[in-house]
């Protein structure tokens, strides 16, 4: 018994170690992020790619979410058939992503310098109406930009869609990587 209590104690710390090399390198992921926020001309694209594989960035309730391939696929599909010819520019920059409950994820991205508007959000909105019509689980919806603008609804919205700006997201990131280092720090010491 004092073996397994003693082993127990052992993989506690290797695993707070862990937790704090892990938040080490989350504050160098959100330095260049930010970096990235600020650098004009930043294309939604870039932001697509940066944070396509951290949903962590987004909050604790967002890290279950994952990539599928097979949801992937449909979405490349659907934006095939729907955004070709004189709409290929408008073709949107989506990512859907599904949790352990089988809910769904879709983050429009807009670059860090646009204001979001009203038009994004019934853009945001008709993606998960479209998409909704191939898939039967919840889909929260998550629409990123710069900022907001005056015309972005405050009220009446849909269910389940939020509206994110990058420097808050940023923000609300490194102060909940300081709060861990703060709890596993008091354990360490």
């Amino acid at each position: 018994i004092a073996a397994i209590a003693d082993g127990l104690s052992d993989f506690g710390l290797a695993e707070m170690a862990w937790l704090v090399e892990q938040a080490q390198a989350r504050s160098i992921f959100l330095d260049q992020l930010e970096r990235l926020v600020s650098t004009h001309g930043t294309s939604e694209a870039t932001m697509h790619k940066a944070l396509e594989n951290a949903l962590w960035v987004f909050g604790p309730e967002y890290s279950l979410f994952s990539s599928n391939t097979t949801l992937r696929r449909q979405i490349e599909d659907y934006l095939g058939k729907q955004y070709v010819g004189k709409k290929a520019d408008l073709r949107p920059d989506l990512l859907l992503n599904e949790n352990l409950q089988g809910e769904y994820l879709l983050i429009e991205f807009k670059k860090p310098d646009h204001a979001l508007n009203h038009d994004n959000y019934l853009q945001a909105i008709s993606y998960r109406h479209d998409l909704g019509k191939h898939i039967s689980a919840p889909i929260k919806v998550l629409l990123i930009g710069g900022r907001r603008s005056p015309d972005f609804p405050t009220d009446n919205r849909e269910p389940n869609v939020i509206a994110v700006v990058f420097d808050q997201l940023i923000a609300t990131a490194r102060r909940q990587l300081q709060w861990l280092l703060r709890d596993v720090g008091g354990v360490l010491e």
